[in-house]
């Protein structure tokens, strides 16, 4: 009888319950975070005081933006010792000789690292050089060029002495006052260490009396490499001289032959040191620079064989050098890259009219016809090229370096240089048009160029340019990009109110490290932006993104042999990637404009945004100075 009345029973009473309220109210799942610090083993490694910054390499649950929670105060990191480990978000800098515990935390969950950094390495323990790069003990040129091949040198003030074997910028050839020279190399030895727009520690410029060709002579300054050159960063400080100056600089009263034959026997960068003073005919005009011949309306061939160039006169020199105006100049003869040239700034009275020229005309195009006119420049022969260099290049110029007036508008721009004072940007006839664009090369106007908005309408007065480059493996000869003559002329002729260089509006804007660059994919031509150098990380922007979008579609390699690790940090939105891996391609290598080798597939990166609270932007950043370097392309918003 009592088995029968069980059962309801039991239901009864959990019916009672329930009604009476006493059942606990129902528990969701429990959220577990964790945090891994996934480089232990990495940030372990030997590491002294001064050494290149390292990065923790954190792995989340649930995943999330480091730097956006960072930001938000979720995710800390803190040092035991700040004196021993410095630690900014997830970088992390070598201050004192000892060890420090690594703390992060992650919404209460926690992972630590040990790490045990070493005293300071001289010059010597570090770098195995002779010396040890200080005022009392200076490098030599050869212990220049082994510290500066290294990858974390670029942060060190060294002193170098040595004799000055040759000039790169002579003392007076430049109007901001910097000197640059080559080092001479020891006995057997080639390469030569180059001090780099140097000045005198009070900002005044070096004369001829501070520093000459034979000098031996001390300056000091932090190391960089460009296009394969080791170097002093711009901004060197020189700090003596030893020898005996020459003897002043005299006049010698030359025929035009001879002046060309001066300067051929110069070595590369060198100069005459005393004037000479010669009669010529204005035969070519390309961007700022002038080319005499020493007949009136003499054929040019190659500029390089018999001309004499004024590179860049001052606006009172160039005022007087009008076509096949017949001049006489006085000048320091100087040889760059088999150029015969000014190696000194020209004055107004060094140069004398002897009989007056005609106006430059200009030829107007449109950017169509500009990129036209360079496709139909005849290829050079392979012999042309100087197969020396690991990948030969060669500029041709149309219609004989004849003066165009290209109008055009901006569709992208790249970063100024303040090592070199100038900057690329790109042209074409349509706001949208990102293929068929000119390259406006190394302008030097930085008022005209900061007040550039893309959408802006611009003529530009220059030589045409078609840049080709040689594949010794293959001996094949491409046109590898538009351009102009370097430092053109440029009028804005007014704002366009255009999008940012993508179709849709998006903007493509380099930042720490970054410059533009051109990214060809079969025949198309994309602007790019470059981050990143051999021993330097960097970032950049993409803005411009409507607070309507979603979806942002972008292409980014690494560099030939790297593998690349983006920090991904959008303002006003939420992506659903934290950080990137690039893949990297054979073609991202060398110097823009880079052939992609791969599959353009390959290299699509999407990021979804969610949280969108107004128009979008999104930095792209690496820490990795080694392996950092990235190239990015083809941006769309959806």
């Amino acid at each position: 009888m009592k088995s029968k009345f069980l059962l309801p029973l039991v239901l009864l009473g959990g019916l009672t319950l329930v009604g009476c309220g006493n059942q606990p109210a129902p528990v969701g799942p429990v959220v577990t975070t964790t945090v891994t610090i996934s480089n232990k083993t990495a940030l372990q490694a030997e590491w002294h005081v001064g050494d290149a910054g390292r990065e923790l390499s954190l792995t989340l649950d649930p995943d999330g933006n480091i730097m956006q929670l960072i930001a938000d105060g979720d995710l800390t990191t803190t040092s035991s010792n700040s004196n021993v480990v410095g630690v900014s978000g997830v970088g992390l800098s070598a201050l004192g000789a000892g060890t420090a515990t690594v703390t992060v935390n992650y919404k209460g969950a926690t992972d630590t690292v040990e790490i045990t950094v070493a005293a300071k390495q001289t010059a010597k323990e570090k770098y195995g050089v002779a010396h040890e790069g200080t005022a009392e003990d200076p490098f030599t040129n050869e212990d220049a060029l082994t510290v500066a091949a290294h990858a974390d040198y670029n942060s060190e003030d060294y002193y170098v002495r040595g004799e000055v074997a040759s000039f790169y910028h002579a003392p007076g050839s430049r109007t901001d006052g910097y000197v640059s020279w080559f080092l001479k190399p020891a006995e057997g030895k080639t390469d030569k260490f180059e001090i780099y727009k140097c000045k005198k520690a009070d900002g005044s410029a070096l004369t001829d009396a501070d520093i000459w060709v034979g000098a031996i002579a001390t300056a000091h300054g932090t190391f960089t490499v460009y296009q394969g050159q080791y170097e002093t960063s711009e901004g060197s400080i020189f700090v003596k001289s030893e020898g005996e100056p020459p003897a002043p600089r005299t006049t010698i009263q030359s025929t035009f032959a001879e002046v060309l034959a001066a300067g051929k026997a110069l070595p590369d960068g060198g100069d005459t040191y005393d004037y000479h003073e010669f009669t010529g005919f204005v035969t070519k005009k390309e961007g700022k620079n002038f080319f005499l011949t020493a007949t009136k309306g003499e054929a040019i061939t190659d500029v390089k064989t018999n001309t004499f160039e004024i590179y860049s006169p001052a606006d009172a020199v160039a005022a007087k050098l009008l076509k096949d105006a017949e001049v006489k100049v006085k000048a320091v003869v100087k040889n760059y890259h088999d150029q015969i040239e000014n190696g000194n700034t020209l004055a107004a009275d060094d140069v004398t009219v002897i009989t007056a020229g005609n106006p430059w005309e200009s030829i107007k195009a449109t950017v169509t016809e500009a990129r036209a006119l360079i496709a139909a420049v005849p290829a050079p022969a392979v012999s042309e090229f100087d197969s020396s260099k690991d990948k030969p290049s060669l500029n041709k110029n149309v219609n004989n370096g004849a003066t165009y007036e290209v109008t055009g508008i901006v569709v992208s721009k790249g970063t100024w240089s303040t090592k070199y004072n100038n900057a690329d940007f790109f042209i074409a006839d349509a706001a949208a048009d990102q293929t068929n664009t000119l390259q406006v090369f190394r302008y030097a106007d930085k008022t005209i160029f900061d007040a550039l908005q893309i959408g802006d309408t611009v003529k530009v007065t220059c030589t045409l340019v078609a840049y080709f480059t040689l594949n010794k493996d293959t001996s094949e000869v491409t046109l590898a990009a538009y351009e102009t003559s370097a430092g053109p002329t440029v009028v804005n002729e007014g704002q366009g109110g255009g999008g940012g260089g993508q179709q849709t509006g998006v903007t493509l804007t380099p930042g720490t490290n970054g410059s533009a660059a051109v990214v060809k994919v079969g025949t198309a031509e994309n602007p790019a932006v470059k981050v990143g150098t051999g021993s330097k990380a960097g970032d950049m922007t993409i803005s411009g993104i409507p607070a309507t979008a979603t979806k942002v579609t972008l292409h980014a390699a690494a560099w030939n042999g790297k593998t690349a690790v983006l920090t991904v940090t959008a303002t006003n939105a939420t992506a659903d990637k934290a950080s990137v891996t690039l893949t990297a391609d054979t073609g991202i290598s060398g110097n823009t404009p880079f052939t992609l080798a791969g599959s353009e597939a390959t290299y699509v990166v999407e990021l979804n945004l969610t949280n969108v609270t107004g128009e979008v932007s999104i930095k792209l950043e690496t820490t990795d100075k080694d392996n950092g370097r990235f190239v990015v392309w083809g941006v769309t918003a959806e």
